[in-house]
């Protein structure tokens, strides 16, 4: 028996109706993973991606991993989303260039975030890379930009320079630049600033101006330009690829970057999208317990949770004995140290191998890896 497979066989069978369910042309499916670090939830969703064969689905797929973020924001969250772009259908594709609108917001707010930086710098001698992840994480709240000053203090502390709060929050308040540049004498003229919106888009609120422009991206690839859009289309339908499939591995290491842009904004547009849209969120808690909105906006969206629990004794036999030729006394000690956890079980036969095997030296070596 594949170990993959073992005490896991109900939910691989969840995720294979799930994905492969003909569903109706448009609405939101969500479908939560949970369960504690190193039960097996990223494990058990790409076993079962391998498993099947998703070509028929026309699936868009998109993957963030917590992971894989280097620093906050959900403006490099959603930019590692685009570069994860690929069709369940044509490996060959390079979809991330279709998401235009996308591209041309992150360049914006990279320009945008480049000014305040500067012009902070001019009136408080701070560190430009805390300054940095500071209006990441401000601009994720999806706030007003006037209201970035309540924001920071939480990101002020969590980036450890309490010592430079008062400072940084006078600078805040004296940045003339927080507030919306107005049109220039060009502009007045009727001249079209592309650039100047939506700088003053962004100040007035990243999140919305950032789901618009992501959400118009997904629409042109999956179902074609809209007309009334006001954003300028992209490179238009993708054929063959017609449903997104969105993956947040990992959610507590994203929720801060895309908690609230996923909850107050884009899912919201995906629910009444013409197109179809599924959501695999994996997590270590019940995602209602995360935000407010999702029981409140998305309860119809939410699907039953596939609740992952440790091994019991039998499975944990089966997996040891998946692993090699080990004694009845050693799988009594692979219960003993492991509890159950598909993780921590790799971890013991790799420490059995190699004469390490106990509890403690497992608890160290996972704690380092999981920190």
């Amino acid at each position: 028996m594949d170990k993959k497979y073992i005490g896991r066989v109900g939910h691989v069978e969840s995720l294979r109706n799930l994905l492969l369910t003909n569903r109706p042309k448009n609405g939101l499916v969500i479908q939560s993973i949970e369960g504690p670090g190193g039960i097996g939830k990223s494990t058990l969703l790409d076993y079962s991606l391998s498993r099947m064969d998703l070509s028929p689905q026309n699936f868009l797929i998109l993957r963030l991993n917590g992971g894989d973020l280097a620093h906050g924001g959900v403006f490099p969250a959603i930019e590692k989303m685009v570069s994860s772009a690929k069709s369940s259908n044509n490996d060959r594709l390079s979809i991330a260039k279709y998401f235009i609108n996308t591209s041309k917001i992150l360049k914006v707010y990279g320009k945008l975030k480049v000014e305040l930086i500067g012009e902070i710098l001019k009136i408080e001698n701070a560190d430009a890379d805390s300054l940095n992840k500071i209006l990441d994480g401000a601009f994720s709240a999806g706030r007003t930009v006037n209201d970035l000053l309540a924001f920071t203090k939480k990101y002020i502390d969590f980036y450890v320079i309490e010592e430079k709060r008062a400072s940084i929050e006078q600078a805040f308040l004296a940045l003339r630049a927080l507030g919306k540049e107005l049109p220039g004498v060009l502009q007045r003229l009727g001249v079209f600033d592309e650039e100047l919106n939506i700088k003053n888009s962004l100040k007035e609120n990243a999140l919305k101006t950032l789901s618009d422009a992501f959400f118009s991206d997904l629409r042109t690839i999956l179902v074609g330009i809209e007309r009334k859009s006001l954003l300028k289309p992209g490179n238009g339908k993708i054929l063959g690829v017609d449903r997104l499939l969105l993956i947040i591995d990992d959610y507590e290491k994203t929720q801060r970057e895309v908690g609230e842009f996923l909850v107050g904004y884009l899912l919201d547009q995906l629910k009444r999208a013409d197109f179809n849209s599924m959501l695999i969120v994996l997590g270590r808690d019940d995602i209602r317990n995360t935000h407010v909105g999702w029981d409140q906006h998305f309860s119809g969206n939410l699907l039953r949770a596939i609740r992952l629990n440790p091994l019991n004794r039998e499975e944990m036999d089966l997996l040891v004995d998946s692993m090699g030729n080990f004694s009845e006394e050693e799988k009594d000690r692979a219960w003993d140290d492991t509890s159950g956890y598909p993780f921590l079980v790799n971890l013991w036969a790799d420490e059995a191998e190699n004469g390490g095997r106990t509890a403690t030296s497992l608890k160290r070596f996972y704690d380092r890896t999981t920190r």
